[in-house]
């Protein structure tokens, strides 16, 4: 099954109870959709939630459980999307659909206009390795073209650039913004920015403009570089920004960047720039890995001077204290 992705613009919200949430006049919410065939999408729902693939094939939707979260609706709420309407017919959890908002049918998908294929879902009728299934594949699709396969256990979800986290599980330590494309940036809602942006000191880059709940565990990393001598591998000149409202790589049929949300960084840009071999210091990735970070020079198509929000830190270092909490509740 192939599955089709990308953002439509929410400006309405009703629940079954009719409690209405509105975007800003002129804003909208940007919501992650997918689009599958109902019938190829049914063999990968568990037996006991196949039903409601005959939801997708009356028009309705299928809300992640995250987004519920977020929304603060479920089953018989009503989306309002700048190409149309979505009743939304059930609520699953997030392993089953991708850690996408909203899954609908290709029918509907192309009314909000979502159509473009981000990845694949197999059924193997036999057992098969990463790198036989690899080989299979590499027979079918252009010469060239970037391939990475993940089996169940290998991901969290197994979704479409499964190494970052998905938007929705940032908008529930982040907050949800409002904003409007602007060709490959984003035009923000002030109040949302106003709330959740602030340019505060962190050691080694000086002050840096960031979402205010991202600062603790970037200020817990960098000091952690302080300590282990190792300020020289981090070039203050070449510093990239960390808040920065936008799609990734300015493409606006690309997913919104995690920079949006100012839960994102990047450092010695010169030497790592997108899509060569990352040449950053192995020990500043391990101290960002163990503070919560993930690493864009791990990713299919590598991004070496990109460390972005990943959860909690793993690990703390002995004797240091307790991380704070995040002032949202982290599932």
């Amino acid at each position: 099954m192939v599955v089709a992705g990308g953002t439509a613009w929410l400006t309405r919200a009703v629940s079954a109870g009719g409690r209405i949430v509105a975007a800003p006049r002129g804003l909208a919410y940007p919501v992650e959709v997918a689009a599958v065939d109902p019938s190829e999408f049914r063999p990968f729902l568990p037996r006991a939630e196949r039903a409601t693939v005959d939801l997708l094939r009356r028009g309705q939707g299928i809300l992640g459980s995250s987004e519920a979260r977020v929304r603060r609706m479920g089953t018989g709420s009503k989306f309002a999307f700048e190409t149309g309407s979505v009743y939304v017919g059930a609520v699953l959890p997030d392993r089953m659909v991708g850690a996408n908002e909203l899954v609908v049918s290709r029918t509907v998908g192309a009314r909000l206009g979502i159509g473009k294929d981000r990845y694949a879902l197999l059924k193997l009728a036999a057992p098969r390795s990463d790198g036989g299934l690899s080989a299979l594949l590499r027979r079918i699709l252009p010469p060239g073209e970037p391939l990475r396969v993940r089996a169940p256990g290998e991901a969290r979800y197994l979704r479409e650039a499964d190494a970052a986290l998905p938007p929705v599980r940032l908008k529930l330590a982040f907050g949800e913004f409002a904003a409007r494309p602007a060709g490959g940036n984003l035009a923000m809602d002030p109040a949302w920015e106003r709330r959740h942006i602030a340019t505060e000191p962190v050691p080694i880059l000086g002050p840096v403009r960031c979402n205010v709940a991202l600062f603790p565990q970037l200020r817990r990393a960098l000091e952690e570089v302080v300590r282990r001598g190792l300020e020289r591998s981090i070039k203050p000149s070449e510093y990239g920004g960390c808040y920065s409202p936008r799609f990734a790589l300015h493409d606006p049929g690309a997913s919104i960047s995690h920079h949006s949300w100012g839960a994102a960084i990047d450092l010695d840009v010169a030497e790592n720039p997108y899509g060569a071999t990352p040449r950053m210091d192995p020990r500043i990735v391990g101290i960002f890995k163990r503070w919560g970070f993930r690493w864009g020079g791990d990713w299919l198509i590598p991004d070496g001077m990109h460390f972005e929000y990943g959860g909690k830190p793993r690990t703390a270092k002995p004797g240091a204290d307790p991380f704070e909490p995040w002032p949202r509740l982290w599932p």
